[in-house]
């Protein structure tokens, strides 16, 4: 009656029912309750416990353990929270929610990710920034008398209280009066360091553990995200001097997968024919149809022979654009192969 009494009104019941069911069945039986261990003090309880029979193989008592854990609920609470807050975002947008989600839920005075420089070795870029309780523009940090070079070397860095006098020449941690620091490596799918997720309050950490474990499990997912927000941005960046040299170059590009029969044009493609994509959706029957007359069966042929062939081409045709005009074009088409199968074409016009 004593434990039970102490235990939280939500829990009893719960606990009751698990040393009955020890005393019923004889099996060791495990509980995690809410316990009341003083008057202001709420704990959480790992209780195990199993039946111990007397020499006449009939039950004697119920023995048992009784560990705290509050510390591990806390852990697992923060973690649910944050996964919850940043469950339905990826990229940029999930460093966003992530910076945000620590910073409230661990009283973080500022939270960032942040990422090598591309413009300068010695220093590190912001992606995003929670600062006193919003999110703020992205700053480049100096890694010079910093513990980010240390986060970026040794994958892990953490200083509990002292940080002014730790690095008294840092600028940014005397300006802001920041007493402690946590530093995380953000690393790709090959291992390479990307950058860091950290995080400096303005008093010594309460709860090292609890911040570190915390700290460590989001940096994994962090990493991946920013891993991901890179190549996106390099795959933006290429798609954009593409279009810019083809409209340079007056060349345009399409793609046509064999398996699903999708025709994809790039703009100068569109241009060439002087329509717009949202004025034309093409198809290999409708593209070839630009062609003129005399043009048709070659185009045609050609395309026939790659699909069913994998044989590449290159013709000098005459097509008749959207608006009427008749222009000269060289179409060339090479075949790429996956498994043995012809899943798409190249063309330059």
């Amino acid at each position: 009656d004593s434990l039970l009494h102490n235990v939280h009104s939500e829990d009893r019941e719960y606990l009751k029912q698990t040393l009955d069911r020890a005393i019923e069945t004889g099996e060791a039986c495990h509980a995690e309750v809410r316990y009341h261990s003083t008057k202001f003090s709420l704990r959480w309880l790992e209780i195990d416990c199993h039946l111990v029979l007397g020499e006449d193989s009939r039950p004697r008592w119920v023995a048992g353990t009784a560990q705290d854990i509050t510390a591990r609920k806390q852990e697992e609470d923060i973690i649910l929270n944050a996964a919850k807050a940043v469950s339905a975002s990826c990229g940029t947008d999930y460093a966003h929610a992530l910076v945000t989600a620590l910073g409230k839920l661990l009283g973080i005075d500022s939270t960032c990710i942040a990422l090598r420089s591309e413009t300068d070795p010695n220093a590190i870029t912001s992606i995003a920034r929670y600062f006193k309780g919003k999110l703020c523009p992205t700053v480049d940090y100096s890694l010079e008398n910093s513990p980010f070079t240390k986060v970026l070397e040794e994958g892990f860095y953490i200083c509990p209280h002292s940080l002014k006098q730790t690095f008294p020449k840092h600028p940014l941690f005397q300006q802001e009066n920041f007493e402690s620091y946590i530093g995380v490596a953000l690393t790709a799918s090959d291992g390479s360091v990307l950058g860091l997720l950290h995080a400096a309050w303005n008093e010594p950490i309460r709860n090292v553990n609890l911040v570190k474990s915390v700290f460590q499990f989001f940096a994994v997912r962090a990493g991946a995200e920013m891993e991901r927000a890179l190549m996106e941005e390099r795959v933006r960046r290429q798609t954009r001097l593409m279009e810019q040299t083809e409209q340079a170059a007056h060349i345009g590009g399409w793609e046509l997968n064999c398996i699903t029969n999708n025709l994809y044009w790039t703009p100068e493609t569109y241009h060439l024919h002087e329509t717009t994509p949202q004025e034309y959706t093409p198809t290999v029957e409708t593209a070839i149809r630009f062609y003129t007359p005399e043009s048709i069966p070659l185009i045609t042929q050609a395309v026939n022979l790659a699909i069913t062939q994998s044989r590449p081409f290159d013709l000098e045709l005459q097509l008749i654009t959207a608006k009427g005009r008749r222009i000269w074009v060289r179409a060339k088409g090479c075949v790429q192969n996956e498994g043995g199968m012809v899943i798409d074409r190249k063309s330059t016009r």
